[in-house]
Protein backbone atom coordinates (compact mmCIF):
# COMPACT_ATOMS: atom_id res chain seq x y z
CA UNK A 1 0.00 0.00 0.00
CA UNK A 2 0.91 3.72 -0.57
CA UNK A 3 0.93 5.26 2.72
CA UNK A 4 0.77 9.39 2.68
CA UNK A 5 1.60 11.81 5.26
CA UNK A 6 -1.09 13.12 8.11
CA UNK A 7 -0.59 16.38 7.01
CA UNK A 8 -0.31 19.61 9.70
CA UNK A 9 -3.36 18.97 11.79
CA UNK A 10 -3.42 15.59 11.74
CA UNK A 11 0.00 14.79 11.99
CA UNK A 12 0.56 15.43 15.61
CA UNK A 13 -1.02 12.04 16.21
CA UNK A 14 1.50 10.14 16.85
CA UNK A 15 0.04 6.67 16.86
CA UNK A 16 -0.47 7.13 13.25
CA UNK A 17 2.34 6.58 10.95
CA UNK A 18 -0.12 8.20 8.07
CA UNK A 19 -3.30 7.31 5.66
CA UNK A 20 -3.97 5.39 2.59
CA UNK A 21 -6.89 4.85 0.37
CA UNK A 22 -8.78 1.27 0.86
CA UNK A 23 -9.77 -0.07 -2.40
CA UNK A 24 -13.35 1.04 -2.06
CA UNK A 25 -11.68 4.57 -1.84
CA UNK A 26 -12.33 5.85 1.58
CA UNK A 27 -9.58 7.06 3.63
CA UNK A 28 -8.27 4.98 6.23
CA UNK A 29 -5.56 5.73 8.92
CA UNK A 30 -2.28 3.63 9.24
CA UNK A 31 -1.18 2.77 12.86
CA UNK A 32 2.17 3.11 13.41
CA UNK A 33 2.79 -0.04 15.89
CA UNK A 34 6.43 0.88 17.10
CA UNK A 35 4.46 3.83 18.83
CA UNK A 36 1.36 1.37 19.82
CA UNK A 37 3.65 -1.02 21.36
CA UNK A 38 5.36 1.84 22.92
CA UNK A 39 2.46 3.16 24.43
CA UNK A 40 0.90 -0.54 25.76
CA UNK A 41 4.15 -1.17 27.13
CA UNK A 42 5.10 1.84 28.50
CA UNK A 43 5.37 2.44 32.52
CA UNK A 44 1.52 2.75 34.28
CA UNK A 45 1.33 6.50 34.01
CA UNK A 46 3.63 7.51 30.23
CA UNK A 47 3.87 10.70 29.46
CA UNK A 48 2.20 11.73 25.91
CA UNK A 49 4.57 11.23 23.12
CA UNK A 50 6.01 13.56 21.39
CA UNK A 51 4.50 15.23 18.68
CA UNK A 52 6.34 14.43 15.62
CA UNK A 53 8.53 17.94 14.78
CA UNK A 54 7.54 18.91 10.82
CA UNK A 55 9.00 18.01 8.15
CA UNK A 56 9.43 20.43 4.96
CA UNK A 57 6.57 19.43 2.29
CA UNK A 58 7.92 19.80 -0.89
CA UNK A 59 5.80 18.99 -4.32
CA UNK A 60 7.45 17.71 -7.32
CA UNK A 61 5.82 18.47 -10.48
CA UNK A 62 7.19 16.51 -13.31
CA UNK A 63 5.61 14.60 -16.04
CA UNK A 64 8.48 11.68 -16.61
CA UNK A 65 7.98 9.59 -13.65
CA UNK A 66 11.34 8.11 -13.30
CA UNK A 67 12.20 11.87 -12.31
CA UNK A 68 9.16 12.48 -10.35
CA UNK A 69 9.75 9.51 -8.23
CA UNK A 70 13.66 9.43 -8.20
CA UNK A 71 13.53 12.96 -6.67
CA UNK A 72 10.50 12.46 -4.08
CA UNK A 73 12.69 9.28 -2.82
CA UNK A 74 15.89 11.45 -2.71
CA UNK A 75 13.75 14.01 -0.64
CA UNK A 76 12.58 11.73 1.30
CA UNK A 77 15.55 10.11 2.63
CA UNK A 78 17.06 13.23 3.13
CA UNK A 79 14.56 14.52 5.89
CA UNK A 80 11.97 16.24 2.99
CA UNK A 81 7.86 15.12 3.14
CA UNK A 82 7.87 14.57 -0.42
CA UNK A 83 4.60 15.13 -3.04
CA UNK A 84 4.28 14.52 -6.28
CA UNK A 85 2.31 15.45 -9.46
CA UNK A 86 2.28 14.24 -12.72
CA UNK A 87 2.02 18.18 -14.59
CA UNK A 88 1.74 21.29 -14.07
CA UNK A 89 -1.76 21.56 -13.74
CA UNK A 90 -2.40 19.15 -10.74
CA UNK A 91 0.58 20.99 -9.31
CA UNK A 92 -1.81 24.09 -9.19
CA UNK A 93 -4.39 21.80 -7.74
CA UNK A 94 -2.18 20.55 -5.26
CA UNK A 95 -0.96 24.25 -4.37
CA UNK A 96 -4.32 25.16 -3.98
CA UNK A 97 -5.55 22.06 -1.37
CA UNK A 98 -2.37 22.42 1.05
CA UNK A 99 0.88 24.03 2.11
CA UNK A 100 3.94 23.62 0.17
CA UNK A 101 7.21 24.75 1.56
CA UNK A 102 8.89 24.59 -1.85
CA UNK A 103 8.54 23.59 -5.59
CA UNK A 104 10.53 21.06 -7.76
CA UNK A 105 9.18 21.40 -11.18
CA UNK A 106 9.73 20.53 -14.90
CA UNK A 107 9.29 22.62 -17.35
CA UNK A 108 7.77 20.78 -20.25
CA UNK A 109 5.02 18.85 -19.27
CA UNK A 110 1.34 18.52 -20.65
CA UNK A 111 -1.89 20.64 -19.69
CA UNK A 112 0.06 23.39 -17.52
CA UNK A 113 3.69 23.67 -18.62
CA UNK A 114 6.53 25.06 -15.22
CA UNK A 115 6.43 28.41 -17.16
CA UNK A 116 2.98 29.44 -16.92
CA UNK A 117 3.05 26.80 -13.55
CA UNK A 118 5.41 29.42 -12.09
CA UNK A 119 3.95 32.40 -13.52
CA UNK A 120 0.62 31.48 -11.78
CA UNK A 121 2.42 30.64 -8.17
CA UNK A 122 4.13 34.62 -8.66
CA UNK A 123 0.88 35.73 -9.10
CA UNK A 124 -1.21 34.14 -6.33
CA UNK A 125 -0.62 36.62 -3.26
CA UNK A 126 -0.56 32.99 -0.69
CA UNK A 127 2.14 31.85 -2.69
CA UNK A 128 4.07 34.57 -4.06
CA UNK A 129 7.03 33.75 -1.33
CA UNK A 130 7.17 30.07 -2.51
CA UNK A 131 10.36 28.71 -3.34
CA UNK A 132 10.85 27.14 -6.63
CA UNK A 133 13.00 25.23 -7.63
CA UNK A 134 13.27 23.87 -12.04
CA UNK A 135 14.60 20.39 -12.51
CA UNK A 136 15.08 20.80 -16.42
CA UNK A 137 16.91 19.30 -19.64
CA UNK A 138 16.13 22.68 -20.85
CA UNK A 139 19.19 24.90 -19.51
CA UNK A 140 20.20 26.64 -22.73
CA UNK A 141 19.92 30.20 -22.21
CA UNK A 142 16.40 31.11 -23.82
CA UNK A 143 14.99 28.25 -21.25
CA UNK A 144 16.53 29.97 -18.37
CA UNK A 145 15.80 33.36 -19.29
CA UNK A 146 12.09 32.58 -19.84
CA UNK A 147 12.17 30.86 -15.91
CA UNK A 148 14.07 33.62 -14.42
CA UNK A 149 11.74 35.97 -15.52
CA UNK A 150 8.58 33.90 -15.05
CA UNK A 151 9.95 34.26 -10.76
CA UNK A 152 11.98 30.66 -10.60
CA UNK A 153 15.03 30.63 -7.84
CA UNK A 154 16.61 27.96 -9.20
CA UNK A 155 17.70 26.47 -12.48
CA UNK A 156 19.14 22.63 -12.18
CA UNK A 157 19.69 20.34 -14.71
CA UNK A 158 17.53 16.85 -15.12
CA UNK A 159 19.66 14.45 -12.72
CA UNK A 160 21.70 16.95 -10.80
CA UNK A 161 23.92 15.71 -8.49
CA UNK A 162 21.94 14.65 -5.29
CA UNK A 163 24.42 16.93 -3.38
CA UNK A 164 24.01 19.78 -5.02
CA UNK A 165 19.67 19.69 -5.36
CA UNK A 166 19.48 19.20 -1.36
CA UNK A 167 21.71 21.95 -0.99
CA UNK A 168 20.23 23.92 -3.36
CA UNK A 169 16.30 23.34 -1.59
CA UNK A 170 17.96 23.30 2.22
CA UNK A 171 19.38 27.00 1.49
CA UNK A 172 16.01 28.27 -0.37
CA UNK A 173 14.16 27.03 2.48
CA UNK A 174 16.58 27.94 5.52
CA UNK A 175 15.95 31.00 7.33
CA UNK A 176 18.17 34.39 6.79
CA UNK A 177 18.85 36.78 9.16
CA UNK A 178 15.53 38.55 8.57
CA UNK A 179 13.44 35.83 9.29
CA UNK A 180 12.70 35.24 6.10
CA UNK A 181 13.65 32.26 3.70
CA UNK A 182 16.67 31.96 1.68
CA UNK A 183 14.76 32.86 -1.48
CA UNK A 184 17.01 34.31 -4.11
CA UNK A 185 18.45 34.34 -7.73
CA UNK A 186 20.44 30.35 -6.88
CA UNK A 187 21.43 29.37 -10.35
Amino acid sequence: IVIRPLGAILGVLSLYAGVTISGSGKAQLVLDLGALAEAAFAPTRAAPLPARPARPRVLVADDSRLQRESTARLLAAAGFQAITAEDGWEAWELLGERRFDALITDLEMPRLDGFELIERVRREPTLKTLPIIVLSSRTSEAPRGRAVSAGADALLPKSPHRKVLLDTVARLLAPSGDGKTGRGQVF
